[in-house]
């Protein structure tokens, strides 16, 4: 919910949010991954994480880099008006 509402008032927050998101998704794949008892279990698991988790996990860190990107660039221009910045 924070990096929707964040990503949606082009807030500098919704980088890390991302970032955070990234980490969650990552980890939670990983976690399911490695603590599946086997079996179907396990199959459930693998194709949860490589089908739903990490594609979220790259888009989320693909908008991530964009944000970046985008932050710097209003930077330099704010910056080449003479506006100080902090």
């Amino acid at each position: 919910m924070v990096t929707a509402l964040a990503t949606r008032r082009r807030s500098p927050i919704a980088v890390a949010a991302m970032s955070a998101d990234i980490a969650v998704l990552v980890c939670g794949g990983w976690f399911d991954t490695m603590t599946a008892s086997g079996g179907t279990q396990l199959s459930v698991a693998v194709a949860s994480a490589a089908f739903v988790e990490l594609p979220l996990a790259a888009c989320a860190l693909l908008m991530a880099r964009h944000a970046v990107v985008r932050i710097a660039d209003a930077r330099a221009l704010v910056a080449g008006a003479g506006v100080p910045l902090p």
